[in-house]
Order: C-alpha cells, then sequence, then structure tokens
C-alpha cells in the first residue's frame, strides 16, 4: 500500500502472508510533498518478506505508532525486519523528518540477510540531521540479525546508521525506555540488542540519545549495544563503556584499537602514547601492555607503572616507528615503573632523538625491573642515542637485559645527584666505537651486583 498524504490506520491487522519485494505500507515521499501515517493499536503476525518489511518509510514521515504488536515476521533480504526508514533528505530542503514509536512490541523479528551484511531485527533506521526520531517504551523480545560464524549483523533488536555529524545539542534520534529481556533474549553478530553507526560516537551519546544506559549499566554486557565511530570498521565498541571512565589504569595491547573510549580490560587501545592520554587527567599509576604496542610520539609520563606481560618477549614493542627530535622520547616523573616489559626498538629510532628513557629534575623514583631492551634487528648503522639517562632522584634496574645494537653513545649515563642501583643486569652483543657502557658524573652507585659486559666488542 502506498501512502500519499496523510493515513489514518487503527486497529489494522495482518497475519500469515508472504510477500516479496513490496512491504505493506510504503510513506516514501518526493521534492513537492512529504507523506505521513499514524497507525494505532494494530498487529502484524507470522508474514515472511524476501526484500520488504511492515513499514517502509522514505523521505516521510511516521507521525505515531503506538500500541501495535509485531510478531514472528520475517526479512530475507536487506535490513529492518518490521520498520524500515530512510530519511537521508537533503539538509538545505527545509524538511523535518519525524518518526514517532511508542508502546510498541517487537517479538521473534528478525533480519536473514541472505545477500549482504544487514542489521535490525525489528527496526532499521538511517538518519539525516533532519531526522527526529523517538522509540519510546518498546518491547523487543527474540529478534535477531545474523549471528552465525562468518556472517555479520548489527542490532539485534534496533540498528541506527547516522549519515552526518550531528550539531551540538541536537540529537536526531532518542531511545527511551526500551525492554530488553535476559529471558527472550535478542541476537546478532555485533550488538544483541542494539548498533549504532554514527561519523562521531561521543556526540550522539553526548546529546542523550540514550538515557537508559546510565540506569541500567551493572544490567547492560559488552555485546548487548555497540556501534561503530567514525567509519571504523575494524571495532564495534561497546557503548556500555562511554558511560565508564578508565581511570587511572590504562590497558594496551597489539590487538588493541585507538578508539575514544580504549584502555579497558576488554577494550585495550594499541599505542602506547594513545593510552597515556586515556588516564584521568593524563596520570596514570598502572599500564598493562601485552604484545607488540606503538609509541608514536615522545611521552612525558608522571606516576606511572608500565606492566609488561613477559620481559624476555621479543612479542612486546614499545618504540615503534618513530620521527625523532633531540627531546627525549620517555621523560620519566614522579614515580614510574617498568616491569617485565620488552622494548623493542627498531632502527628506525636512528633519526635525531638522543634520548630513550630519561630521568629529570621532576624524577623521584625510576625503576626497570625484568625488561628486555634490545634492537628488532642486528642494526649495521650505529645509533645516536643514549639508552638511559639518569639526571636525578633514585633509578632501580634489576633483571635486565640490553643486548644487540651498536651505538656511538653511552648505554647509561649517570649524572649528578643521582643514587643509581643495578642489580643482575646484563650487556650483550654490543657495540660501543665512542663512549663507554656507562658513564657515571658525580654520583653514587650501590649494589652493582652480578653485572656483566658479554661480547662486548669493538670498544
Amino acid at each position: 500500500m502506498a501512502v500519499g498524504g496523510v493515513v489514518e490506520a487503527s486497529e489494522f491487522g495482518s497475519k500469515n502472508m508472504k510477500i516479496g519485494d513490496s512491504s505493506i505500507f510504503v510513506v516514501e515521499g518526493d521534492t513537492e510533498s512529504v507523506p505521513s501515517i499514524n497507525m494505532t493499536q494494530s498487529d502484524f503476525s507470522e508474514i515472511t518478506f524476501w526484500d520488504g518489511c511492515v513499514i517502509e518509510c522514505h523521505e516521510g514521515i511516521i507521525e505515531e505508532m503506538s500500541g501495535c504488536t509485531f510478531s514472528s515476521i520475517t526479512r530475507s533480504k536487506g535490513s529492518g525486519g518490521c520498520i524500515c526508514i530512510a530519511n537521508s533528505g537533503d539538509d538545505n530542503d527545509g524538511k523535518d523528518y519525524k518518526v514517532e514509536i511508542n508502546d510498541c512490541t517487537f517479538e521473534g523479528c528478525a533480519v536473514v540477510g541472505e545477500e549482504e551484511e544487514c542489521g535490525g531485527g525489528a527496526l532499521f533506521c538511517e538518519a539525516s540531521s533532519k531526522t527526529n526520531l523517538l522509540i519510546n517504551m518498546c518491547s523487543f523480545y527474540c529478534c535477531t540479525a545474523p549471528h552465525e560464524e562468518g556472517s555479520v549483523g548489527y542490532g539485534g533488536g534496533i540498528m541506527l546508521k547516522i549519515l552526518k555529524q550531528e550539531e551540538e545539542g541536537k540529537a536526531v534520534f532518542v531511545i527511551s525506555s526500551p525492554v530488553f529481556s535476559f529471558e527472550k533474549p535478542n541476537n546478532a553478530k555485533y550488538g544483541k540488542d542494539l548498533f549504532i553507526s554514527s561519523p562521531s560516537l561521543i556526540t550522539s551519546i553526548k546529546n542523550e540519545t540514550l538515557p537508559f544506559v546510565k540506569d541500567r549499566l551493572k544490567l547492560l554486557t559488552e555485546d548487548s549495544i555497540r556501534g561503530y565511530d567514525e567509519g571504523n570498521r575494524e571495532c564495534a565498541i561497546p557503548l556500555i563503556y562511554f558511560w565508564k571512565s578508565v581511570g587511572s589504569s590504562v590497558n594496551v595491547a597489539e590487538e588493541g584499537n585507538n578508539v575514544v573510549v580504549c584502555g579497558f580490560p576488554n577494550l585495550p587501545c594499541k599505542a602506547v602514547d594513545y593510552g597515556l592520554n586515556r588516564g584521568s587527567n593524563s596520570s596514570l599509576e598502572l599500564m598493562t601492555i601485552q604484545g607488540v604496542c606503538d609509541v608514536r610520539s615522545e611521552m612525558s609520563v608522571s606516576g606511572m607503572k608500565v606492566e609488561g606481560t613477559d620481559g624476555e618477549s621479543d612479542r612486546i614493542q614499545f618504540i615503534q616507528s618513530l620521527e625523532g627530535d633531540e627531546d627525549p622520547v620517555i621523560e620519566c616523573k614522579g614515580i614510574v615503573q617498568f616491569e617485565e616489559v620488552g622494548m623493542l626498538i627498531p632502527t628506525t629510532f636512528n633519526n635525531g632523538a638522543n634520548i630513550l628513557i630519561h630521568t629529570g629534575s621532576d624524577a623521584i623514583k625510576t625503576s626497570v625491573a625484568g625488561c628486555s631492551i634490545h634492537m628488532s634487528d642486528n642494526a649495521e648503522d650505529e645509533v645516536s642515542f643514549v639508552l638511559i639517562s639518569a639526571s636525578k632522584k633514585i633509578v632501580e634496574i634489576e633483571k635486565t637485559k640490553i643486548t644487540g645494537f651498536s651505538t656511538m653513545h653511552e648505554i647509561m649515563s649517570i649524572s649528578a645527584d643521582c643514587v643509581t642501583t643495578m642489580n643482575n643486569v646484563s650487556f650483550e652483543d654490543i657495540s660501543l666505537s665512542r663512549k663507554s657502557a656507562i658513564e657515571m658524573s658525580e654520583s653514587v652507585i650501590s649494589g652493582m651486583e652480578n653485572d656483566n659486559a658479554e661480547e662486548m666488542w669493538n670498544i
């Protein structure tokens, strides 16, 4: 049924139907008009569509849909099992597209995605900045999008696709007081209940579009509501993290993603310097590093503990692809600890930076324990940086192996007013051309036990 003008439908019913490439109601506008439909107390059940749904709305208005029931409805191709909204209209055409759905029930509704990825077992909406979508007090039971191995489905209950950046303070959608049931769960590969794709998820969230989440943080799982941010399809972000603080503990991992809410154990950041900025007020107490991680720019770290998984492992790469300059790469302030972190330094780090780790005037205590520091391969060219420069306060280096590179500078430079303790530290396969391995100036060294210099050649 094609809708033109204004259609009022009450107590409408459809049951036990098979429909091909069409929908029951099609609300489609044009350059001249914006048709609308108002539906109440209607019932749709046991309907199978090939490429269609109950209500299809293109550049049209659903003035209000209330008290309607949708059950056992399946769509084989495309998104939106029961309702499919595509209001992608011209921002300059002066038209607004209202869609309001109140107190409706969706049960056993599904999109199958036989030919493509799809989403919104019950409802799909593609929204422009002119869309005004309200979904209020609706229930979603056992609604599904593809979720089997090898399939791609988004939003078992609802999938929203925001086409353009929303304006600050203006929401194109609001989902208020939905019912998602543990006894009758929805399911999808990404976002079992809800999936949102947005040019800026944080803008969408700031606009108070999901007011129910704050009250249900303890009930919602990571898989319940997810989304893509800025077109990054590599990470379906659990949206509950927008309401949680990563605090002063940040996780960084090889399999991580540099997304706006990274740093949690189940959503680690990929780059170490990105993770630093995720800490509360950029001050960390603990950073856990797993796998091959990047440092892409210089860092100033304060009050931080960096904890790796295996100091002897080549899998932990702390420094990668730097464009160095004359500043230290890692400037330590306060208390900084590196524990069992493998610092894998690529040969590309030969560009200008003259200190890898520096403890300056703001340092209190710097600890390097159980670490492995070495080049990514046997470098033929000499590098021109000091590995550790200790100039202030207390520096402790224990159970650490430094291996496999050539340098025209000293490995460690220990200068005035620094108390340094080294215990069980080894240098292996090191080439020094101009400097000594450890250069000390007006400093106190204690506990220099079990240190050795194996295969230190070309000195």
